[in-house]
């Protein structure tokens, strides 16, 4: 049984909705890994991803995590356009 490597998949998905942000961006949004996943499933079959693997994907694409004003963590990211 041949089996899919989905990971260059979420790469290209996710640079494709969000770049990284920094804190002195004027539109940078937070989001949690859960809340990234989500926006994945929307386009890639939700068993083809894993936590792991967003993870992995969002630091080589050089995402951070920061707080937010509520003392949040997440991922700081802008929306592609």
């Amino acid at each position: 049984m041949l089996v899919f490597d989905y990971k260059p998949e979420i790469k290209h998905v996710l640079s494709s909705m969000f770049k990284p942000a920094n804190v002195d961006d004027t539109t940078v949004e937070f989001l949690s890994l859960e809340e990234l996943i989500v926006n994945l499933t929307r386009v890639i079959p939700n068993e083809h991803v894993n936590e792991t693997d967003v993870y992995e994907v969002l630091k080589e694409l050089g995402f951070t995590i920061s707080q937010d004003q509520n003392n949040q963590f997440g991922f700081m990211v802008q929306h592609v356009i």
